[in-house]
């Protein structure tokens, strides 16, 4: 009678070993399991957003020609005279520049008027009794954040008109060419809006636009910014 107590009370012990061992070995395949379902939430959910921002971040760096201006030097003369070459040259494109209807468009306006645009910022350095070169050239530049009245345009590398003028080690000015922002001034008007949705489409437009109501940017810009951050 002892005996069989005994091996009772050693099955009972072992089947107690037993299904402890099996609700360890449950609950760490659960917690595997768990962990995999996770992580491959937070997987798809990582491969989702680097798929929103690289698409809109493309479509609005080919979207969109920049207009960059550096000046001979930091001294008040040199930098007077880069915004008179800026408004001057804004003035000469203007007709064309207001006629564009795509980047491409934009950017064979520029290339058919390279020569005037480079003519007509010697014409306003000479006017003011100066003799600087200046180099004019449409090519691919990276550019930073940039803050309007009521947009932001992400960093990225753009499509860009680049005058230097003499040496170009002065403080430069840029602005958004096409669609043609740079004319309307800091502010965009309700015109500018719709050609700014149309060429960038309503992802892009919903980056860029900043709220009537706050100027800090929007998550989805930050998102753009982000991914542009790690791509570099």
């Amino acid at each position: 009678m002892e005996k069989a107590n005994k091996e009772n009370g050693y099955n009972k012990k072992s089947y107690k070993t037993g299904l402890y061992k099996i609700r360890m070995v449950i609950r760490r395949e659960w917690k595997d399991a768990l962990a995999a379902v996770l992580c491959a939430a937070a997987l798809t959910g990582y491969i989702a957003v680097c798929s929103y921002a690289g698409r809109v971040s493309e479509r609005i760096e080919d979207s969109v020609v920049r207009f960059h201006v550096l000046a001979n030097s930091d001294s008040e003369t040199d930098q007077r005279l880069k915004l008179r070459v800026r408004d001057e040259v804004l003035e000469y494109l203007r007709p064309e520049m207001e006629k564009c209807e795509s980047r491409r468009e934009a950017e064979d306006v520029l290339i058919s008027k390279t020569e005037g645009i480079t003519e007509t910022a010697e014409r306003v350095i000479k006017e003011a009794g100066l003799e600087y070169d200046v180099k004019t050239e449409l090519s691919r530049e990276r550019y930073p954040v940039r803050y309007y009245a009521d947009a932001v345009f992400p960093e990225g590398e753009y499509s860009s008109l680049r005058i230097v003028i003499g040496e170009g080690k002065g403080h430069n000015w840029w602005c958004v060419m096409y669609p043609p922002l740079c004319l309307g001034g800091e502010s965009i008007g309700e015109d500018d809006r719709e050609t700014l949705r149309d060429a960038l489409g309503d992802e892009g437009y919903e980056v860029v636009m900043l709220s009537s109501e706050d100027a800090v940017p929007k998550m989805k810009f930050k998102i753009v910014e982000w991914f542009e951050k790690i791509k570099e």
